[in-house]
């Protein structure tokens, strides 16, 4: 794949350097907005382990460099920043601290039921994307690879936890007694930084050119100094961002607090958890949505199209003309 990838750059780039060589080139600076839903895809076994891909949104801003050659030819270079966040519904686990001894001496397992866990990614990224295309009318499409480097992530679990007691003389656990720290559905969330790896997306965007289309050119033709468009646009990432841990997905204390039930809890968000590591989980990222452009036509060197060499001109008398 990454092989593929800098055949495209490179084929890409030759035909940045050989366009204008050979048809008329204008240069345009403008800006971007773009917004849609962003997930991380995850592959995983889902025997071993049931999760699927995350879902969310996200949004950026950013500016860009386009030249165009002939009446076709379009490439693109800039820098943006982009901001999203996305939510893993995480299974139901419980996890179990054996031969506790309570209040009154007695001997029972002490288990940790998790339920409705959420794990959520909030990442703000900078983007430098290499696009080429064209235009045909209102009609354009790029595509190309945009290099994407995490500036900050931040991790939120969200869970709603239940603590029993598993007697053996009993058929069925003992729950809801709180002054032996057995309690129902308590809310618990966890928050923390993470680092992402770099990665590269490939991407492309379809779509029209907004206002007045001349097809003519001539002196008498409207020159468009500013240009709109709007477009459908799709990153998918090449590599795998998340670093992965041998963290458990969720750490429980070496004994129970009944004062305190959920006093020594410690989570890894689920990408980086050791559950995930273990059957080789990966994770893409991806983003679909709509982009707005604005465009500004630069301004182009005027020729005189009546001046001529004012080399003097020495007649065969001798005498400058």
């Amino acid at each position: 794949m990454l092989k593929k990838g800098y055949i495209f750059l490179l084929a890409a780039l030759m035909l940045v350097l050989t366009a204008p060589a050979t048809a008329q080139v204008t240069h345009y600076l403008g800006a971007w907005a773009q917004g849609g839903e962003y997930s991380f895809l995850a592959t995983v076994d889902k025997t071993a382990f049931p999760l699927k891909s995350s879902l969310g949104g996200g949004g950026g801003i950013g500016f860009t460099y386009e030249l165009r050659a002939g009446k076709h030819f379009l490439f693109d270079v800039g820098v943006g920043a982009n901001s999203a966040w996305t939510r893993f519904k995480v299974p139901d686990a419980q996890y179990t601290l054996h031969n506790m001894i309570d209040s009154e001496g007695e001997v029972f397992d002490y288990v940790y039921s998790v339920n409705r866990r959420r794990d959520a990614y909030h990442t703000t990224s900078v983007q430098v994307p290499l696009m080429v295309g064209g235009q045909w009318g209102r009609f354009y499409f790029l595509v190309g690879a945009k290099f994407d480097m995490s500036l900050l992530t931040r991790t939120t679990s969200k869970a709603l936890i239940s603590t029993l007691g598993d007697y053996a003389p009993y058929i069925e656990p003992l729950h809801n007694i709180p002054a032996q720290g057995f309690v129902d559905n308590m809310p618990w969330m966890q928050q923390s930084l993470v680092s992402f790896l770099p990665n590269v997306t490939a991407s492309w965007e379809i779509g029209v050119r907004l206002g007045e289309i001349y097809k003519e050119t001539g002196f008498d033709v409207p020159s468009q100094k500013i240009q709109y468009r709007i477009a459908l646009f799709a990153d998918h990432g090449i590599l795998d961002p998340h670093v992965a841990t041998q963290n458990l997905l969720m750490h429980v204390p070496a004994t129970y607090n009944p004062a305190n039930p959920l006093n020594g809890l410690v989570a890894s968000d689920v990408m980086a958890a050791k559950e995930l590591t273990d059957i080789m989980g990966r994770f893409n990222t991806f983003m679909i949505g709509v982009k707005f452009t604005v465009l500004f036509r630069t301004p182009e060197r005027k020729h005189c199209v009546i001046c001529h060499d004012e080399k003097p001109f020495r007649s065969t008398h001798g005498l400058i003309e």
